[in-house]
């Protein structure tokens, strides 16, 4: 019986190693998250960024694109960028407005479109925020 008694003490102790080398493991990694956090902001850093319009007047060589911003209500910088089938890229920028429940990218106007297939995609950027939309086919006005 005195030969039974050391093997469960030697499983016991074996048991007893492993767990603290899982402890530390965890501990480890949660430390690099730690430091990100306060780094990238709170959670909701990307936010959705939706095209409400797009209008192109060739006419004019003008898109004219207006935005929101939604789950956040703040300053920030929005930017439009238009892109043409023979590969041509035009982009603007104008501030953004805060709103009751969103923040509005008012119309931003690209100068210098010409006509034909022009995909828009509008980006948001503000203190700690960012998003960008889908891509959106601009309509002829």
């Amino acid at each position: 019986m005195a030969a039974e008694s050391p093997t469960p003490t030697d499983a016991t102790e074996t048991a007893i190693a492993t767990e603290p080398a899982e402890t530390v493991e965890p501990t480890q990694a949660e430390a690099p998250d730690a430091t990100e956090t306060p780094e990238a902001t709170p959670e909701g850093t990307e936010l959705p960024v939706m095209i409400n319009s797009a209008f192109l007047d060739s006419a004019a060589g003008t898109i004219e694109v207006r935005g929101t911003v939604t789950g956040f209500i703040g300053d920030g910088t929005c930017t439009v960028t238009a892109m043409n089938a023979d590969g041509t890229e035009l982009t603007a920028e104008a501030a953004a407005t805060p709103d009751a429940q969103s923040t509005i990218c008012a119309p931003i106007t690209i100068t210098g479109a010409s006509a034909g297939d022009w995909q828009v995609t509008l980006a948001f950027e503000g203190d700690g925020v960012w998003g960008e939309s889908e891509p959106l086919p601009a309509e002829a006005g």
